[in-house]
């Protein structure tokens, strides 16, 4: 399994003037629902996992024989909200030290047959769908991974002398699901 080893010094004078060292076992990987909703995770190793409401878990992975023993350990991981209805899963999550920072994610949830819902132009929309990110921090060897609903992604259509149009597509977005159009100027 995967650990982090962090050492420390210790005071002289609280050790009789020696000098030492305490070295503690820490998890590698520190999972915390910051949302109002129970999560489901599916880890690498196929194994799902309940993320309740404001809830922290450490996770630990088996290293896998024959990798890179160079390169900083790293898994990966799907999720998807428990409310009323159960949402898709989502995209691959890359729990690393280089993709430190924040990643925005769409999570799809299939309408009932009977329930059909229009989007602001009045469109039918085959899917809900809402926004949750992802914030991954390094932090002496570990790595916190957080899950929260919203995004702080911005988009802006600012190409006045062109009149482009803008529309967003999120990676991973089912076929179904149509742009979001950014009008000019907003």
């Amino acid at each position: 399994f995967i650990f982090c080893l962090q050492t420390d010094e210790v005071a002289p004078e609280d050790v009789f003037g020696a000098r030492c060292q305490v070295t503690t076992f820490r998890p590698r990987l520190v999972l915390t629902n910051a949302s109002d909703r129970d999560l489901e995770l599916r880890l690498s190793e196929q194994r799902i996992i309940r993320l309740a409401a404001c809830q922290s878990l450490e996770s630990h992975w088996p290293v896998v024989p024959g990798g890179d023993e160079e390169a900083l350990p790293s898994t990966t991981l799907h999720f998807r909200s428990l409310s009323k209805s159960t949402c898709k899963w989502s995209g691959v999550v890359l729990c690393a030290d280089s993709v430190a920072g924040s990643t925005p994610f769409l999570l799809a949830t299939p309408s009932d047959d009977n329930e059909v819902e229009s989007d602001q132009q009045g469109l039918l929309a085959a899917t809900r769908t809402s926004v949750w990110s992802v914030d991954i921090a390094p932090e002496r060897g570990a790595l916190a991974v957080s899950f929260r609903q919203g995004s702080d992604f911005v988009a802006a259509n600012r190409m006045f002398l062109s009149r482009a149009s803008m529309a967003i597509r999120p990676l991973g977005a089912h076929h179904s699901f149509r742009d979001i159009l950014v009008p000019l100027g907003e």
